[in-house]
């Protein structure tokens, strides 16, 4: 680790949570324990909530049983309380009925579901996940009482104040939507600036979700352009992993995409961008170098898919524009989701 680009940009972040967040970070990146640093990072989550679908379910059930009491359980029923949950129950079977785990009993899988099939049975654990939700259906739980992360691990996010949490919206914006996916993003810039925005780009590599979008461009967004690409440093095809929202690019994808630049795609002024693109941040902001530049444009970049991002992607900035000032946020019950904002003369 270079010590004198995490000294450059420490003393670049202009209040105590960003210091603070960045210093975990920082501990995480040489550690590469989650489990030491989730509890630490989870309190600067401060809007977090459970996802709709845990939501939905919980509506339907009596209390909430986490099904496995190992760090990922553990993991698991501090998020759900974070986002304002108690838990009922641990159900184990590694632990005897008598047992207490954080406070709370753990029961055996087959007294929970006999007993408490009403209630929600949510998965701690990504490695025995499926074996899990078998035994539940097995014992008689219905799939409407059981709740499985998509991430794997259970967290609660704050997806309506990330990358909109520190600026004030001026008029006329102009936003680059490095990462559109579903629209969700794109959605809350329309809501954070009152939809007096001048122009939006939205740039998403997956042919289906395009589709999805471009049906959003024609029926409710105006002043919209949509690029089917990925963002990267030059026009170019590469290897691509389709996971999702999880999706990245990488040598052994499986599949390709086309590649663009942010400075060969956008037309003038730009006023906000925002990147959350599974690793490419970086790459994305060096085919976005003329454009910072010229513009100074407000920024929201992800900086939590590689450790070295953290230090990289800062440092990188401050080479194009010595003039940006940092603040670090952070949107999850969890490790992921932690976002650098910068901006000149704030």
């Amino acid at each position: 680790m270079d010590f004198e680009k995490v000294y450059k940009v420490y003393n670049r972040l202009q209040d105590a949570e960003s210091k603070e967040l960045f210093s975990i970070r920082t501990e995480y990146a040489i550690s590469g324990n989650r489990f030491e640093f989730i509890d630490r990072i989870a309190k600067y989550g401060h809007h977090v909530q459970m996802p709709k679908l845990f939501v939905k379910k919980l509506h339907e059930s009596e209390g909430i049983i986490v099904y496995g009491c190992g760090q990922e359980g553990i993991v698991a029923k501090r998020a759900i309380e974070n986002c304002g949950f108690p838990i009922d129950y641990f159900c184990d079977r590694s632990i005897s009925q008598d047992g207490i785990v954080e406070g709370v009993k753990v029961i055996a899988p087959e007294v929970a579901m006999e007993n408490f099939a009403s209630y929600l049975f949510v998965i701690g654990s990504t490695r025995y996940a499926r074996e899990m939700y078998v035994n539940l259906l097995k014992g008689g739980v219905t799939d409407n009482h059981i709740y499985l992360s998509e991430l794997g691990m259970v967290a609660g996010f704050d997806a309506e104040h990330q990358y909109f949490d520190l600026f004030e919206p001026k008029a006329n914006e102009v936003f680059v939507d490095a990462g559109c996916y579903d629209g969700k993003t794109t959605e809350l810039f329309r809501k954070w600036s009152k939809n007096t925005y001048k122009q939006i780009y939205c740039y998403e590599p997956l042919l289906k979700q395009a589709r999805l979008l471009e049906r959003k461009v024609e029926s409710e967004w105006k002043n919209v352009k949509l690029i089917t690409g990925g963002v990267w440093n030059k026009s170019e095809t590469q290897s691509f992993f389709e996971n999702g929202t999880g999706s990245y690019i990488c040598d052994n994808g499986g599949c390709t995409i086309n590649c663009v630049t942010i400075d060969d795609t956008v037309d003038g002024e730009v006023t906000y961008i925002k990147m959350d693109i599974e690793g490419a941040e970086l790459k994305a902001l060096e085919g976005a170098q003329k454009t910072i530049k010229k513009y100074k444009p407000k920024l929201a970049i992800s900086v939590y898919h590689k450790p070295e991002d953290l230090f990289e992607i800062p440092e990188y900035i401050l080479d194009l524009v010595p003039e940006y000032k940092f603040w670090i946020r952070h949107y999850s019950t969890n490790i992921w989701e932690t976002v650098l904002y910068a901006i000149c003369g704030k």
